[in-house]
């Protein structure tokens, strides 16, 4: 969320259509998936 909500605020404030809901995704992180759980 922290990452695209700049960039969802620049397009509402430049009258750009915007996804509504915005889905952010979900990464469920683990100790057995730590090294592949984020989303790249």
């Amino acid at each position: 969320m922290g990452y695209k909500a700049p960039s969802v605020m620049l397009d509402l404030i430049a009258g750009k259509p915007v996804e509504d809901p915005v889905f952010t995704g979900l990464d469920e992180c683990t100790k057995d998936t730590v090294d592949t759980c984020i989303q790249k």
